[in-house]
């Protein structure tokens, strides 16, 4: 929106300070449904991508909150990850002593 207005040359009441000021109107007018018009496009990109879902209203902070979450997955997760690579850690250094084991009777 705009942050100041135009001053109105003449002060005096009469048909051109009107004119003018109905233009400035207009330009206000035309601002604003562009302004509605990129919302609307903005909104239904982010419909098409699917950020949001359709039929819910949740605002823009709830979604990313969400999404955040998704991403982070749940505690339990993450420690079965842990576990996963310790034991995968645990395998490879065995098979290693094992590698090295054989190499010196060699």
């Amino acid at each position: 929106m705009a942050s100041k207005l135009p001053t109105v040359t003449p002060t005096a009441r009469c048909k051109l300070r009107l004119l003018k000021q109905l233009r400035i109107k207009d330009y206000l007018l035309l601002e604003e449904e562009v302004v509605a018009l990129y919302q609307a496009r903005a909104k239904r990109k982010e419909l098409e991508d699917g950020n949001k879902k359709p039929g819910m209203p949740g605002d823009r902070e709830t979604d990313d909150e969400t999404m955040l979450a998704q991403l982070k997955g749940s505690p339990l997760g993450v420690g079965q990850l842990e576990e996963v690579s310790r034991a995968r850690q645990s395998e490879s250094r065995k098979l290693i002593n094992r590698l090295l084991m054989m190499i010196m009777l060699l």
